[in-house]
């Protein structure tokens, strides 16, 4: 059935239409990658309100694991 329905389009037809999707896809892709940008900047800029920041976090997570493994030794 497929080729049935391809042996009236013409193969310039079916390469301009999937140019077409290839660069809709394209842009949808630019689109998302610009929004995901904003969103990340506007969640580090709420992070710095509130006092944090990966090398806190660290810091604290390292001092938690030490206290861990201070208090697991014998």
């Amino acid at each position: 059935m497929s080729l049935f329905f391809f042996s009236f389009l013409r193969l310039d037809t079916v390469r301009a239409a999937k140019t077409t999707l290839r660069v809709k896809f394209s842009y949808v892709m630019i689109a998302l990658t610009i929004v995901g940008c904003i969103i990340t900047v506007i969640r580090g800029k709420q992070a710095m309100k509130r006092h944090e920041s990966l090398t806190s976090i660290n810091l604290e997570k390292k001092a938690r694991w030490k206290a861990e493994s201070a208090s697991a030794k014998p």
